[in-house]
């Protein structure tokens, strides 16, 4: 059950069993306008921590290149 009220001027729709009024499609909107732009950050963050990750993997790479050159050379040889 709804109930038709007066909200600042505005006629909203309340809801007695959650105790919220229903949202209008203005602040739907912005609701789902914001969890957008939370999600994009999210996933601009993520990548940023993906690159670092692939940064990390080709440095460690290469260092692990190097050592095994060293292990195949000869002793005394630099």
């Amino acid at each position: 059950r709804l109930s038709l009220c007066w909200d600042n001027g505005m006629p909203r729709l309340y809801s007695p069993s959650s105790g919220a009024y229903i949202r209008n499609w203005k602040e739907e909107r912005d609701y789902w306008e914001a969890k957008r732009a939370a999600l994009k950050a999210k996933r601009n963050a993520l990548k940023a921590e993906r690159a670092a990750w692939e940064s990390r993997r080709i440095a460690l790479r290469a260092e692990n290149a190097r050592l095994r050159e060293m292990l195949r050379r000869p002793k005394g040889e630099k």
